[in-house]
């Protein structure tokens, strides 16, 4: 039997197959194989924000195969018995960055690879347990979802976009192998201006050297007239390490598609029990 984590058997009982349609229309866009493992979904955020609900999200993914992992009886009364987590207490038990998308966990043996959304910068994430998504970042970014095969992804629960202060616990997840991941710059006009907001603020606010990379490329550009080369960017870098571009600069840089957010997309494999215990006893105790 296949574990994860050494905990329990994770894998599905009915294996997820993407399917191989030929051309298949999906609202105003279209789902194209370009073989047996690799796919591309071009205008899909732009679908996702004509239309978010439910229905037109199992609609789209179903086109491809990506159906709701299908849940034990055992787990799903599990997954419904389980409460959310306050970011206190998930930082408290698992250690990492509070309140950071990716938290970096180390506190609990065999349970460090967390993707952790919110509905504001996320508002394709995966919304209940077994349910694929679309999870959106930053260019050059490494996350756990590119440096692990699996993860454990954790959603905000409230239909409150600014609400970020509660998780759920949606199962374990593992990319699908994607081309063409990048969004156009009709794709992020086609994002609602809290979340295009959200994306500029943790740019603002980042440091790592790949987001210094957009602000440096955004500022030469602007001084340059023309895209800088990779050795300017390096030397912008080198001379001013603590000075960031504008806000203006940065909104500009991504309306033209000069600069560009990258997506996944996101299947579910498998339903962690024991991490689900582990969420309820600790909630049950901080109740206390």
């Amino acid at each position: 039997m296949s574990t994860f984590f050494g905990m329990v058997d994770v894998f599905p009982r009915r294996e997820i197959v993407l399917s191989s349609p030929s051309r298949t229309l999906v609202g105003p866009g279209a789902v194209c194989s370009l073989s047996e493992n690799i796919w591309r979904f071009p205008h899909i955020v732009a679908n996702l924000c004509t239309d978010n609900t439910i229905r037109n999200r199992a609609a789209l993914f179903r086109k491809v195969g990506l159906n709701n992992y299908p849940l034990t009886p055992s787990e799903a009364s599990r997954a419904s018995r389980t409460p959310n987590m306050s970011w206190r207490t998930f930082s408290k038990v698992f250690g990492g960055t509070l309140m950071a998308e990716r938290p970096c966990c180390r506190r609990v043996e065999g349970y460090g690879n967390f993707l952790c959304t919110n509905n504001m910068a996320q508002p394709f994430a995966p919304r209940f347990p077994g349910e694929p998504g679309v999870i959106l970042y930053f260019q050059d970014a490494d996350t756990v979802e590119t440096t692990n095969e699996m993860f454990h992804l954790l959603v905000s629960p409230s239909a409150a976009r600014a609400d970020c202060s509660l998780l759920r616990y949606s199962g374990i997840y593992t990319r699908v192998p994607l081309r063409h991941t990048a969004l156009g710059a009709d794709e992020w006009l086609s994002l609602s201006s809290a979340c295009r907001n959200k994306w500029i603020l943790r740019l603002q606010d980042g440091a790592a050297p790949h987001l210094r990379a957009i602000h440096a490329r955004a500022s030469l550009r602007n001084t340059l007239g023309h895209d800088p080369s990779p050795a300017d960017v390096r030397r912008w870098m080198r001379k001013y390490k603590e000075v960031k571009t504008g806000r203006w600069l940065l909104n500009t840089a991504f309306k033209s598609g000069k600069e560009k957010l990258r997506f996944e997309v996101v299947k579910c494999v498998g339903y962690d029990v024991h991490l689900a215990t582990i969420i309820r006893n600790e909630m049950v105790v901080d109740r206390v």
